[in-house]
């Protein structure tokens, strides 16, 4: 579905160091996915952990603790 390959489009341009391309992916599929199936469905947790991942990579330590706290739901 459409939200799945924003989360894989994301997931590529971190890869190439396209961050600011990569976190509007991963939030647009998170709240694709959150409106979709709610907060606690695996592909909403995917979504935020790439994004914590991503500030993560970035030293954005105290911003990735939120996604990757979403994730753990």
């Amino acid at each position: 579905d459409y939200a799945h390959i924003l989360n894989l489009q994301g997931e590529l341009y971190v890869q190439m160091n396209r961050y600011p391309e990569a976190e509007a992916l991963f939030k647009k599929a998170s709240d694709i996915y959150s409106k979709k199936f709610g907060f606690e469905h695996p592909s909403y947790a995917s979504a935020q952990y790439n994004l914590g991942t991503l500030y993560r990579i970035q030293g954005k330590i105290n911003e990735a603790a939120v996604p990757l706290n979403k994730a753990l739901v």
